[in-house]
């Protein structure tokens, strides 16, 4: 239960269309299902939430719902690139569409 009772703060994704270097009339959007990211600097995984769920609110979550997950920080993953602000991360571990 303590590697649980660290404080996280909840990040929500919000994508935003964003324009391609080489055409101005094609826009780029991340595609992945990522609605939250809830992170903290003590922990050792972080928490993402799936959109189509709620955000668990209050401080106990059930965690029955599948839209929860807990992510080991070593893995890299969509939301870690996004947690860290790396742009070559985030073209490499999200997908995203042109539009």
């Amino acid at each position: 239960m303590r590697t649980l009772s660290v404080p996280f703060h909840l990040y929500n994704v919000i994508k935003l269309p964003v324009t391609t270097p080489e055409k101005h009339d094609f826009f780029c959007r991340i595609a992945a299902k990522i609605k939250s990211v809830a992170f903290s600097r003590d922990a050792d995984y972080f928490i993402q939430i799936d959109e189509g769920s709620d955000t668990p609110a209050g401080s106990v979550w059930q965690l029955g719902n599948a839209a929860v997950s807990f992510i080991d920080r070593e893995w890299p993953t969509c939301a870690r690139a996004l947690i860290e602000g790396s742009l070559l991360k985030i073209k490499e571990y999200c997908r995203y569409f042109l539009h």
